[in-house]
């Protein structure tokens, strides 16, 4: 992703400590920020308890189980289908 002076901006899942004290910042690709996002999606649907939603969070159970592996898949045809 650029940033508005156009260098590249790098994601990262955080840093961890060596043992030496220091930290170690680790970059992920924009498939593997997608798929977090999308995971993070799907857990906070599926996480409801809202009454009006119940049939929301069924179909996406549906298609969760029907694409093991592949959440995007799975998110994707939850949002295609009513």
């Amino acid at each position: 992703m650029k940033t508005a002076g156009g260098n590249t901006e790098l994601k990262t899942t955080g840093a961890r400590p060596r043992p030496d004290g220091t930290n170690v910042v680790t970059p992920i690709g924009e498939g593997a920020l997608l798929r977090v996002q999308v995971l993070e999606i799907i857990q906070e649907v599926l996480s409801g308890t809202c009454p009006e939603q119940a049939e929301a969070r069924a179909r996406l159970r549906t298609h969760v189980e029907g694409n093991p592996g592949a959440p995007e898949r799975a998110i994707l045809k939850h949002l295609m289908t009513r």
